[in-house]
């Protein structure tokens, strides 16, 4: 090894060399952080991989990089809820639902207690998430207007809607016929004068 000691991690083999070497530059009288210093070694380290130990009885693997996993879940899923899950993912009432409304299901009959995330990733370790298809709204048509000249206010007729078949007019006798789009311009009323009174 050349240069400092920092960034990658290092064997159990090379950890227990660099303890060794420090414990015996310790023993001949020096101290710890002139040990690193030398080393080029961060002091913190070094007291991390000993753990408040005896570094002359230590082994290889007393050094051995454990991986960054929790070793309780005081909050993880139980086996009884993973099993309801998967039960109501395959109950004929329950099964069109998303894991959403599913996962609030569940807690509304108290079978099962967890987030929206973990519903999904149960579903998706069994390959029992559904294809949803979304559907878009039909694009209206919007209504044609000849706003040729200034200064007009225009009104539209009511009683025309907009369907899947196209613009459709409804009237009083509920009769059904094709509808012509138009906008009838009414001009704007001139200001009233007030009369000055002398």
């Amino acid at each position: 090894m050349i240069g400092p000691i920092r960034g990658a991690r290092l064997s159990a083999e090379i950890k227990l060399s660099i303890v060794r070497a420090v414990h015996q530059a310790t023993e001949g009288g020096m101290s710890v952080a002139r040990a690193c210093e030398v080393l080029l070694l961060d002091p913190r380290r070094l007291r991390r991989w000993v753990a408040r130990r005896v570094p002359g009885p230590l082994t290889e693997a007393d050094l051995v990089d454990l991986p960054p996993v929790a070793l309780r879940h005081p909050h993880g899923l139980l086996p009884e809820e993973r099993a309801e899950i998967l039960a109501a993912a395959r109950e004929d009432d329950l099964a069109e639902l998303r894991h959403r409304k599913l996962t609030h299901e569940l807690s509304r009959r108290e079978r099962a207690f967890c987030s929206p995330s973990t519903t999904l990733r149960v579903l998706r370790s069994e390959n029992l998430v559904p294809f949803y298809q979304r559907r878009s709204r039909p694009v209206r048509p919007r209504p044609q207007t000849d706003e040729s000249e200034p200064n007009r206010t225009w009104r539209y007729d009511l009683t025309s809607f907009p369907t899947l078949e196209g613009p459709t007019t409804w009237s009083r006798s509920s009769t059904r016929a094709p509808a012509r789009s138009w906008a009838t311009p009414s001009p704007r009323r001139p200001p009233r004068r007030r009369s000055r009174r002398r």
